[in-house]
């Protein structure tokens, strides 16, 4: 085995066992022992121990308490040649991070415990810095905890950086130019709730989730010109204009709250699926080229007060959520022609025995956890 299939194997073990036990396979995988990246730092390890006589080099470190940051910044020689690709951090707010982020020129992701709340400064990051989050003391990644609630100024964040999620509290106003524009993923806060002018300079943003409490108006041309997929989360509850939304959308979520009808112009041109929250019981108007479309908990429309662009070809899957309402009767002027997937719930009681003769390019249909042979359907 060369070095490069080693490598390769032990991106995928995340336990330091897993990668002693492959070294030891023969003496070939033994010499490679000092080249590779073990998945963690032993903290726990050096608790107990001062060595530093050991493996450096690890994919993570994870700081998980005060005791493990004294430990491991006191250890003579320790910091100096310890190297890591991701530094999780969560200790109590008088401990500083900046010791764990001097001299680690691979660092490339920095998830912040839910107690952190140290105001960030020009040159805190090291430039190699991609991807910057807030995580539950588990290690989890959450969006709605973190008391990280400083003021983010234009200069203070990693000028390479490519995911970003605020905590739960951070609700301040950002300023354009403040958030780097190689950024592609960013998550905003469950508080924050402020004018979002920041965002259309940000040209590479794929991604984006506009957090819990967001409810204010999206006017045309606000959000990047390129974004892919908006998450509208629980408040949102604003209706959408014509054009607000990029063409560039390709998946949309709905917020919990959102129940306006939905007329022509508002969806983009190149979404392909959409998701509605619990509350949305309205008509809505498809665009052409939409694939796959998924109903909250409250809707129970007459399908025929949805409307589909010509062509409508493209339908592929129309899903009702769990605790589903709807129960009105489908017909052959309820779904696009061409759909192949259709997915409802327990509570659906009309009949369907015609269903395969008015739709015969449907190929599953499901009812609750059950998967039904179409060529067998009865009233």
């Amino acid at each position: 085995m060369n070095f490069i299939v080693f490598n390769e194997i032990i991106q995928y073990l995340e336990f330091n066992q897993d990668v002693i036990n492959l070294l030891r396979v023969d003496k070939k995988s033994y010499s490679f022992r000092k080249l590779i990246r073990f998945p963690r730092a032993p903290c726990e390890f050096w608790e107990k121990n001062d060595s530093i006589d050991i493996p450096l080099k690890y994919r993570v470190l994870a700081i998980k308490n005060d005791k493990q940051y004294d430990r491991v910044r006191n250890i003579k020689g320790l910091l100096d040649n310890l190297s890591y690709d991701h530094l999780k951090y969560n200790t109590s707010p008088s401990r500083v991070i900046e010791p764990f982020l001097t001299r680690q020129e691979r660092l490339t992701k920095v998830s912040l415990g839910r107690d952190f709340n140290q105001p960030f400064y020009n040159g805190l990051f090291p430039l190699s810095i991609v991807s910057l989050k807030f995580i539950e003391s588990s290690g989890i990644i959450s969006f709605f905890s973190g008391k990280f609630s400083q003021v983010i100024i234009e200069g203070h964040l990693p000028e390479k950086l490519l995911s970003l999620s605020l905590g739960n509290i951070f609700n301040h106003p950002i300023a354009v130019n403040t958030i780097p524009q190689t950024l592609v993923s960013l998550t905003l806060g469950a508080e924050f709730d402020q004018n979002i002018d920041f965002l259309k300079p940000l040209l590479n943003l794929k991604k984006l989730d506009l957090g819990v409490q967001f409810n204010r108006e999206i006017q045309p041309g606000q959000l990047p010109a390129n974004l892919e997929y908006l998450c509208l989360s629980h408040r949102y509850n604003i209706p959408l204009k014509p054009n607000a939304l990029p063409n560039s959308l390709v998946w949309l979520s709905m917020s919990f709250h959102y129940n306006f009808d939905i007329g022509y112009g508002v969806l983009p041109n190149n979404l392909k699926r959409i998701k509605f929250g619990s509350r949305f019981n309205s008509s809505c108007c498809f665009n052409s080229g939409i694939e796959r479309i998924t109903f909250g908990g409250d809707f129970n429309q007459v399908l025929t007060n949805l409307i589909f662009q010509n062509p409508i070809d493209s339908v592929k899957c129309i899903s009702f959520r769990r605790s589903a309402s709807f129960k009105q009767e489908i017909n052959e002027n309820s779904l696009p022609r061409n759909i192949k997937s259709l997915k409802l719930q327990y509570s659906f009681s009309q009949p369907l025995s015609e269903l395969q003769r008015i739709y015969p390019n449907l190929e599953s249909l499901s009812i609750g956890e059950k998967k039904f042979v179409l060529t067998s359907l009865k009233n």
